[in-house]
């Protein structure tokens, strides 16, 4: 990305005409940032003086929520709406993300619109140096003593299990081309007039009516009960079951399919009646073959050691 905008002033600009003693306003080590589903925290240091921008000094951690590289925008505008609106203009916004790659200072400069929001961030990079000239004063560069670490997230891991294709929730057509019954009603004749069900291969409406999804099932069937049996580790099953698989010599639309069930598995929620997370568009082409059984996955916490 340019470092330059027609509408931004560059970075030499700024610390030309905005550098001079400040004093340190605000040290808050766990600013809070939460609204519209955003939730972040980060070290915020204000720095002001007569006659000059606020300079808004923000430093993180990795998983501390949104990061400042992805949310500069919203952050900048939070500072300003809330500690400064009574400025015209947002304050200088210097921001490091405390990581091996990023150990940078950045000077974000944004265009301003007519409502106050922010876009088009550019990130110029700053050296310590130029901070320290930019504020009149040293700004401490850590994330600071009273970092308190985010609860660490719950893992969870996927686990697989058959599931009669009878029993999942009716799905609902949503591409007319090959989910409004036109499979079915095929299928379906083709069972009355031969007394077996046919499966409905070759389908040229979409990829998932494109091949045999029973020959599809009764390899992953038989493939997570193999794993299953070598106790192959819940988070290693999908990959064992896939190189089997390959191994075994399957086409390219039957590894896919096979793939499917266990890198996108389908998932339906506990709801009643349950609706699906994923994998609507499979069961119903497993339908209009005629599958029996499938493989589903359900997502697990870790229990904590």
């Amino acid at each position: 990305m340019s470092e330059e905008h027609p509408s931004q002033p560059t970075r030499d600009e700024i610390l030309a005409e905005q550098s001079g003693p400040r004093e340190r306003v605000l040290d808050e080590h766990m600013y809070r940032v939460e609204q519209a589903g955003l939730r972040a925290t980060f070290r915020l240091q204000l720095f002001t003086a007569a006659g000059l921008r606020p300079v808004a000094v923000a430093t993180q951690n990795m998983s501390e929520g949104q990061s400042l590289l992805n949310g500069c925008e919203t952050f900048c505008m939070h500072v300003w709406h809330h500690r400064f609106p009574d400025q015209e203009h947002p304050p200088l916004w210097v921001q490091r993300l405390v990581h091996e790659h990023f150990g940078h200072w950045q000077l974000v400069t944004f265009d301003v619109d007519d409502d106050r929001t922010l876009h088009n961030p550019l990130w110029p990079r700053l050296s310590q140096q130029q901070l320290d000239t930019l504020v009149g004063t040293t700004v401490d560069p850590d994330r600071g003593s009273g970092f308190v670490p985010w609860p660490k997230a719950p893992e969870y891991r996927m686990r697989y299990a058959p599931a009669p294709v009878a029993r999942m929730p009716t799905t609902r057509p949503f591409r007319t081309t090959c989910m409004t019954g036109r499979a079915r009603r095929r299928g379906r004749w083709a069972y009355r007039v031969l007394r077996r069900w046919r499966p409905l291969t070759g389908e040229t409406c979409c990829w998932y009516h494109g091949g045999d999804w029973r020959t599809v099932n009764q390899h992953a069937l038989r493939l997570l009960r193999l794993a299953e049996s070598a106790s192959v580790d819940p988070e290693d099953v999908a990959d064992h079951v896939v190189a089997t698989a390959r191994a075994e010599g399957l086409t390219e639309w039957e590894m896919e399919a096979l793939g499917s069930l266990f890198d996108d598995p389908i998932e339906t929620t506990d709801s009643e009646p349950p609706t699906y997370v994923n994998g609507q568009h499979r069961i119903q082409a497993m339908r209009d073959a005629g599958v029996k059984t499938t493989i589903t996955g359900r997502l697990e916490q870790v229990e904590s050691s």
